[in-house]
Protein backbone atom coordinates (compact mmCIF):
# COMPACT_ATOMS: atom_id res chain seq x y z
CA UNK A 1 0.00 0.00 0.00
CA UNK A 2 2.99 2.28 0.32
CA UNK A 3 2.82 5.37 -1.80
CA UNK A 4 -0.58 4.63 -3.29
CA UNK A 5 -4.01 6.09 -2.87
CA UNK A 6 -7.18 4.20 -2.07
CA UNK A 7 -10.78 5.14 -2.46
CA UNK A 8 -12.47 5.67 0.89
CA UNK A 9 -16.25 5.28 1.02
CA UNK A 10 -18.05 7.74 3.31
CA UNK A 11 -15.57 9.14 5.81
CA UNK A 12 -18.24 9.31 8.52
CA UNK A 13 -18.49 6.60 11.18
CA UNK A 14 -18.42 2.90 10.36
CA UNK A 15 -18.60 3.68 6.67
CA UNK A 16 -15.06 5.06 6.77
CA UNK A 17 -13.41 2.17 4.98
CA UNK A 18 -11.10 1.60 2.06
CA UNK A 19 -13.42 -1.20 0.92
CA UNK A 20 -16.07 -0.32 -1.62
CA UNK A 21 -19.57 -0.81 -0.19
CA UNK A 22 -18.43 -1.20 3.42
CA UNK A 23 -21.37 -1.09 5.86
CA UNK A 24 -23.78 -0.44 3.00
CA UNK A 25 -22.21 2.91 2.21
CA UNK A 26 -23.43 4.54 -0.98
CA UNK A 27 -20.98 4.79 -3.84
CA UNK A 28 -21.77 8.52 -3.93
CA UNK A 29 -19.61 9.08 -0.84
CA UNK A 30 -16.02 8.77 -2.04
CA UNK A 31 -12.82 10.44 -0.91
CA UNK A 32 -9.34 9.78 -2.25
CA UNK A 33 -7.13 8.81 0.68
CA UNK A 34 -3.34 8.56 0.40
CA UNK A 35 -1.96 5.46 2.12
CA UNK A 36 1.36 4.22 3.39
CA UNK A 37 2.57 1.06 5.10
CA UNK A 38 2.86 0.72 8.86
CA UNK A 39 6.57 -0.12 8.52
CA UNK A 40 7.17 3.08 6.53
CA UNK A 41 5.18 5.28 8.91
CA UNK A 42 6.77 3.92 12.10
CA UNK A 43 10.22 3.32 10.63
CA UNK A 44 12.71 2.34 13.33
CA UNK A 45 11.60 4.84 15.96
CA UNK A 46 10.26 2.14 18.33
CA UNK A 47 13.04 -0.41 17.88
CA UNK A 48 13.97 -2.01 21.20
CA UNK A 49 10.89 -0.59 22.95
CA UNK A 50 7.67 -2.20 24.10
CA UNK A 51 4.89 -1.31 21.74
CA UNK A 52 1.12 -1.69 21.60
CA UNK A 53 -0.27 -1.47 18.07
CA UNK A 54 -4.03 -0.87 17.81
CA UNK A 55 -5.61 -1.68 14.45
CA UNK A 56 -9.22 -0.67 13.71
CA UNK A 57 -9.40 -0.17 9.98
CA UNK A 58 -12.87 -1.34 8.96
CA UNK A 59 -12.02 -4.38 6.86
CA UNK A 60 -8.44 -3.46 5.93
CA UNK A 61 -6.76 -5.50 8.67
CA UNK A 62 -4.78 -7.80 6.39
CA UNK A 63 -3.38 -4.87 4.40
CA UNK A 64 -2.14 -3.23 7.61
CA UNK A 65 -0.55 -6.48 8.82
CA UNK A 66 1.16 -7.04 5.45
CA UNK A 67 2.49 -3.48 5.62
CA UNK A 68 3.79 -4.06 9.14
CA UNK A 69 5.81 -7.24 8.64
CA UNK A 70 8.99 -5.75 10.09
CA UNK A 71 7.11 -4.75 13.22
CA UNK A 72 5.63 -8.23 13.58
CA UNK A 73 9.11 -9.62 14.16
CA UNK A 74 10.83 -6.81 16.05
CA UNK A 75 12.20 -7.35 19.57
CA UNK A 76 10.58 -7.04 21.96
CA UNK A 77 7.52 -8.19 20.05
CA UNK A 78 4.70 -5.66 20.05
CA UNK A 79 1.30 -6.50 21.45
CA UNK A 80 -1.28 -6.07 18.70
CA UNK A 81 -4.93 -5.29 19.41
CA UNK A 82 -6.81 -5.83 16.17
CA UNK A 83 -10.49 -5.46 15.42
CA UNK A 84 -11.20 -8.12 12.81
CA UNK A 85 -14.34 -7.75 10.75
CA UNK A 86 -15.64 -11.32 10.53
CA UNK A 87 -19.13 -10.90 9.09
CA UNK A 88 -20.40 -7.48 10.11
CA UNK A 89 -20.45 -4.40 7.83
CA UNK A 90 -19.09 -6.31 4.83
CA UNK A 91 -19.87 -5.15 1.29
CA UNK A 92 -23.03 -6.60 -0.28
CA UNK A 93 -22.64 -10.19 -1.39
CA UNK A 94 -19.95 -11.08 1.14
CA UNK A 95 -21.28 -13.20 3.99
CA UNK A 96 -17.85 -13.57 5.57
CA UNK A 97 -14.63 -11.64 5.38
CA UNK A 98 -12.46 -13.65 2.96
CA UNK A 99 -9.30 -12.46 4.76
CA UNK A 100 -10.07 -13.67 8.30
CA UNK A 101 -7.86 -16.76 8.14
CA UNK A 102 -5.05 -14.94 6.31
CA UNK A 103 -5.10 -12.19 8.95
CA UNK A 104 -4.70 -14.66 11.81
CA UNK A 105 -2.20 -16.73 9.82
CA UNK A 106 0.07 -13.70 9.36
CA UNK A 107 0.38 -13.54 13.15
CA UNK A 108 0.65 -17.28 13.72
CA UNK A 109 3.35 -17.57 11.05
CA UNK A 110 5.48 -15.13 13.04
CA UNK A 111 4.92 -16.92 16.36
CA UNK A 112 2.09 -14.94 17.93
CA UNK A 113 -0.77 -16.32 20.05
CA UNK A 114 -4.28 -15.00 19.37
CA UNK A 115 -6.49 -14.06 22.34
CA UNK A 116 -10.14 -13.07 21.97
CA UNK A 117 -11.23 -9.99 23.87
CA UNK A 118 -14.69 -11.03 24.96
CA UNK A 119 -16.33 -10.12 28.28
CA UNK A 120 -17.93 -13.58 28.43
CA UNK A 121 -14.59 -15.39 28.22
CA UNK A 122 -11.79 -12.90 28.80
CA UNK A 123 -8.66 -13.55 26.79
CA UNK A 124 -9.57 -16.99 25.54
CA UNK A 125 -6.95 -18.42 23.20
CA UNK A 126 -8.18 -18.57 19.60
CA UNK A 127 -7.13 -21.64 17.67
CA UNK A 128 -6.84 -22.24 13.98
CA UNK A 129 -9.89 -24.53 13.97
CA UNK A 130 -12.11 -21.68 15.24
CA UNK A 131 -10.87 -19.31 12.57
CA UNK A 132 -11.31 -21.91 9.83
CA UNK A 133 -14.87 -22.53 11.06
CA UNK A 134 -15.55 -18.78 10.96
CA UNK A 135 -14.07 -18.54 7.47
CA UNK A 136 -16.43 -21.32 6.36
CA UNK A 137 -19.43 -19.43 7.70
CA UNK A 138 -19.87 -20.50 11.33
CA UNK A 139 -21.02 -17.32 13.05
CA UNK A 140 -20.66 -18.91 16.48
CA UNK A 141 -16.93 -19.60 16.07
CA UNK A 142 -15.71 -16.00 16.38
CA UNK A 143 -18.83 -13.84 16.37
CA UNK A 144 -19.35 -11.06 13.84
CA UNK A 145 -16.93 -8.27 14.65
CA UNK A 146 -14.32 -8.88 17.30
CA UNK A 147 -11.27 -7.53 19.01
CA UNK A 148 -8.25 -9.76 19.42
CA UNK A 149 -4.88 -9.49 21.11
CA UNK A 150 -1.94 -11.02 19.31
CA UNK A 151 0.92 -11.56 21.74
CA UNK A 152 4.27 -13.26 22.05
CA UNK A 153 3.76 -16.71 23.66
CA UNK A 154 6.27 -15.83 26.40
CA UNK A 155 4.08 -12.90 27.49
CA UNK A 156 0.71 -14.60 26.99
CA UNK A 157 0.44 -16.03 30.52
CA UNK A 158 1.60 -12.76 32.10
CA UNK A 159 -0.95 -10.71 30.14
CA UNK A 160 -3.78 -13.12 30.99
CA UNK A 161 -2.87 -13.08 34.71
CA UNK A 162 -2.77 -9.28 34.82
CA UNK A 163 -6.16 -9.03 33.11
CA UNK A 164 -7.77 -11.65 35.38
CA UNK A 165 -6.40 -9.91 38.49
CA UNK A 166 -7.83 -6.61 37.26
CA UNK A 167 -11.23 -8.18 36.59
CA UNK A 168 -11.39 -9.83 40.03
CA UNK A 169 -10.52 -6.73 42.08
CA UNK A 170 -13.49 -5.15 43.88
Amino acid sequence: MSGSSWRCDDVRGTGASLLKGWAGTSENFVTLVPTNSLDNVLGKRFDGQRLLVIVDVEGGELAVIKGGRRHLSMAPRPIWMVEVAVSEHLPAGLGMNPNVLATFQAFWDTGYVALKLDPRSPLAVVGEEEVIAAQKGSRSALGTHNNFLFVDPDRCRQIREICFQTVRKP
